[in-house]
């Protein structure tokens, strides 16, 4: 129950900052940073209106959150145990880095490509460590819900496992608080972002670093590393493939003396 309980906490946390800073992204610059099917939409919408300058800038958005995923991914190759803690500083000083240019040179809808990296790395860390699922995205978890709503109507609930339950308890606190940061995130926009006050992700920047930190110390993510490589295979006399036998005489010179010398007796 109390292992329930985190993977419950971390998953509406994780999407409590989603919402939020999709919000800001979105009335700011006019992209998403986490949910990157929109920005596939407002990319063809841009195409048809204003030509292939707006395509550049939604590309250049996709690819660094994908490369946020890939280096989630890589320190979930190599540093299993401590991913998500190693890599919410980098994300952190991205994210403020996109503040500073902001407070320094002027608005710029590129400053959100600094902030697109920690929310690609939060997704995969999601949906390849201990929660198995994706809290950047909604429409998964609809679905997942209603999928098991249904079976629970139709077959009952002695037909689901407990970890089925536990998937669904999920699916649904990720929507919800996906809304409640999205309110959130507009709050910060009308009151708390002014010409004067430019520092937009000051509050939804050090949130995630905290929840990125708990995910290691409150979960046990499991070892990610690549599966080991099989054992060479021989084939025997009948055809059949064996695996290699280390107590088997090698082969070589003197092995073939004393077979020799075995026939001539």
């Amino acid at each position: 129950m109390a292992d329930m309980f985190r993977r419950c906490a971390l998953a509406a946390g994780l999407a409590l900052t989603t919402g939020w800073a999709d919000v800001i992204c979105v009335t700011e610059y006019s992209c998403f940073v986490g949910m990157l099917t929109g920005n596939l939409i407002k990319m063809g919408s841009g195409v048809a209106k204003h030509g292939y300058a707006d395509a550049l800038f939604y590309i250049s958005v996709i690819l660094c959150n994908l490369g946020g995923v890939c280096f989630m991914r890589a320190l979930q190759l190599h540093m299993p145990k401590r991913a998500a803690a190693i890599a919410a500083p980098v994300y952190l000083m991205l994210i403020f880095l996109s503040d500073v240019l902001t407070w320094h040179y002027g608005h710029s809808k590129w400053h959100a490509c600094l902030v697109a990296p920690a929310y690609g790395g939060q997704n995969v860390l999601g949906l390849e460590g201990t929660l198995k699922v994706s809290t950047t995205t909604t429409t998964g978890n609809f679905q997942k819900l209603s999928v098991g709503l249904f079976s629970l109507l139709t077959d009952g609930p002695a037909t689901l496992s407990e970890s089925q339950k536990s998937s669904l308890v999920i699916a649904a606190i990720v929507p919800l608080w996906t809304l409640i940061g999205a309110l959130v995130g507009g709050f910060t926009v009308e009151y708390l972002t002014t010409p004067e006050r430019q520092w937009r992700f000051r509050f939804v920047a050090p949130v995630q670093f905290l929840i990125l930190v708990l995910h290691d110390f409150l979960l046990n993510p499991p070892a990610c590393g690549r599966p080991s490589e099989p054992e060479l295979e021989t084939s025997s006399s009948d055809g059949e493939s064996t695996p290699p036998n280390d107590s088997s005489p090698k082969s070589g010179p003197g092995v073939g003396r004393l077979v020799t010398s075995a026939r001539t007796f």
